[in-house]
């Protein structure tokens, strides 16, 4: 079995949510959710395409769909990148810090570990916003 949150069951992913451990967090919760509001985007094209009635806008919901499909994908393969992203942060915090040097190694890898656990939730943020252009 794989060990990748995304091919858990939704309740032991919430168990593991849930649980006391660090990741996964809100960055992985907001990414199953966005994946779902694809996944709604791509039900709503799929009860469009082919039903009469529908015929002047079926073309505009194949179009949707392989985005919203696209979207999906994306969004869903970021759940566990995001839940590793804070494994820098955690590491860095086991470093020895016993000497000066080995203060200021550690301060600079927490910090280098925060700027990427913050990169991967505005990666999915940004995936979430495609389908709403700004203009």
């Amino acid at each position: 079995m794989s060990d990748l949150l995304i091919h858990q069951k939704i309740t032991d992913f919430l168990d593991e949510l849930a649980s006391d451990s660090p990741a996964p967090g809100g960055g992985s919760a907001a990414c199953l959710s966005g994946s779902m509001g694809a996944a709604l985007g791509s039900m709503v094209a799929r009860l469009t395409i082919g039903k009469e009635g529908y015929e002047d806008v079926e073309e505009f919901f194949k179009e949707k769909l392989v985005k919203t499909e696209e979207l999906r994908e994306k969004i869903i393969n970021l759940l566990d990148k995001d839940a590793n992203a804070f494994s820098g942060v955690i590491a860095a915090f086991r470093m020895p810090k016993e000497t000066e040097e080995e203060k200021s190694a550690r301060s600079a890898k927490i910090l280098e570990g925060y700027k990427h656990a913050t990169e991967v939730p505005l990666e999915s943020c940004r995936a979430c916003r495609e389908p709403f252009p700004a203009d």
